[in-house]
């Protein structure tokens, strides 16, 4: 999503940055696993995967992520 290929179709703020319209308290789940689990910086921790709610389960099929929590 973010490798510059669709970039112009994505929504940005004034100074260009990615503007991501979501609630927050959502996204702070998700942002937290990534960051708990990223492998390139190998800090991968075990944690547990969040709990299912349809605001979840839409933000993780929006980013195509559903996959990676649930398999």
């Amino acid at each position: 999503m973010f490798s510059g290929r669709w970039d112009d179709s994505h929504p940005k703020d004034k100074d260009g940055n990615f503007f991501l319209d979501h609630d927050p308290n959502t996204f702070l789940l998700l942002l937290n696993y990534l960051r708990r689990n990223d492998q390139k910086r190998g800090t991968s921790v075990s944690t547990t995967v969040p709990i299912p709610s349809p605001e979840l389960g839409g933000l993780l099929e929006y980013y195509g992520l559903t996959l990676s929590f649930y398999p």
